[in-house]
C-alpha cells in the first residue's frame, strides 16, 4: 500500500501463463487470484479508497511457493471548497512468498528498492475458490481473493453470496404486502430469490405513493429491487424505478468509487444497508423467509 500523500504510476499486470488464468491448477493455492480489500482508514475527512490486484502462485523445485502480487490503489479525496474530488489510481508490483498450513495462507511481500510503496502482506483462510481474511500493510483492511477463471469478470465489490434457488410454492405475480408507517400501499413481487450464502433474499417491491425524486421529477409510483442479508437484518437497496403516467422517469443504482454495486457489495463498502425492526412491514415479510 502507500505512503499517506505519495503518489505513484499505474501498473499494468498479465498472467505468467494462460493456464493460470483459464484452469483450474492441481494445487488448491496455485494458479491466479484476483484480490480487493475493503475501505482503507484514512485520517483525512471524507476521503476513501480500496485496493484491487491480481496474485500469481507457482511452486518452486525446493516445493515451497512463490508468487507475484500486483496491487492498485483507488483513492478518492476531496478537493477543498468543491463538491468534486481528486480520484486518482496507483500501483505496484510486488514479490512474495505464500506459507501454506492446513487452510490458513500466509502472503508476504517485497517491494522494488527505493520505493514508497509499503509491503503489502495478507493472513488468510483458503475456501475452495476463495480466499478471506485482512490486508496488513500501512494500514489493515479487510480482504477478499477469488480465483481467476476463464470467464471471470473482476469487479471492485467482492462476490458476496451464492447458492442461489427459488423459494418453492410460491404464488406467481404481484402480491400485496400492506400499508407503510409512511401511509404507502406496497406490494411484492413473487416467487422471490433466497441464498444460502449468507443466508439472504433478494426482491422487487412497488410502492403505490408518488411524490418528487431528488432530481426534482415527478413521479405517480416506484419499484425498488432489494438484497436483504438475514443474519443482519439489514436491506440494501440495489435500484430503483420511478414511474409517471406508465412511463420511466428516473432510475438510480448504487455505484462505489462509480461502479455499480449491488446488495453485497455495498455491505462490503459499508455503504447503503438499513437495518430493520422485525415487527416493521418489511421486516415480516423477510422474517417469513429467513426463518
Amino acid at each position: 500500500m502507500r505512503n499517506v500523500g505519495r503518489r505513484m504510476g499505474c501498473v499494468v499486470v498479465t498472467c505468467v501463463s494462460l493456464a493460470a488464468c483459464s484452469s483450474p491448477p492441481p494445487d488448491p493455492i496455485d494458479g491466479a487470484w484476483h484480490v480487493q480489500t475493503g475501505l482503507l482508514p484514512s485520517n483525512i475527512a471524507s476521503s476513501a479508497s480500496y485496493m484491487e490486484g491480481t496474485l500469481i502462485v507457482s511452486p518452486k523445485e525446493d516445493g515451497t511457493k512463490q508468487c507475484a502480487l500486483s496491487m492498485t490503489q483507488h483513492s478518492y479525496v476531496p478537493l477543498a471548497g468543491f463538491k468534486i474530488g481528486d480520484y486518482s489510481t496507483t500501483a505496484v508490483q510486488e514479490t512474495c512468498q505464500v506459507i501454506v498450513s492446513g487452510n490458513a495462507v500466509s502472503i508476504v511481500s517485497s517491494v522494488p528498492e527505493g520505493s514508497n510503496w509499503v509491503p503489502d502482506n495478507f493472513e488468510l483462510v483458503l475456501e475452495g475458490d476463495r480466499m478471506t481474511g485482512k490486508l496488513i500493510s500501512a494500514t489493515s483492511a479487510k480482504a477478499v481473493f477469488r480465483r481467476k477463471t476463464a470467464d471471470f469478470i473482476a469487479s471492485p465489490a467482492p462476490e458476496g453470496f451464492s447458492g442461489r434457488e427459488t423459494i418453492k410454492d410460491q404464488p406467481t405475480g404481484w402480491q400485496s404486502l400492506g400499508k407503510g408507517s409512511d401511509g404507502c400501499r406496497y406490494e411484492y413481487q413473487s416467487p422471490i430469490d433466497l441464498y444460502s450464502t449468507p443466508a439472504s433474499i433478494r426482491l422487487t417491491i412497488r410502492s403505490s405513493c408518488g411524490g418528487q425524486t431528488d432530481k426534482g421529477n415527478v413521479f405517480e409510483n416506484m419499484e425498488f429491487r432489494a438484497w436483504y442479508e438475514c443474519a443482519a437484518n439489514t436491506q440494501y437497496v440495489e435500484s430503483e424505478i420511478y414511474f409517471q403516467n406508465g412511463e420511466v422517469v428516473e432510475r438510480w443504482t448504487p455505484s462505489y468509487f462509480g461502479i455499480k454495486v449491488d446488495g453485497p457489495g455495498m455491505r462490503e463498502a459499508g455503504i447503503g444497508g438499513t437495518v430493520l425492526q422485525s415487527n416493521s412491514l418489511f421486516g415480516q415479510l423477510y422474517g417469513r423467509f429467513c426463518a
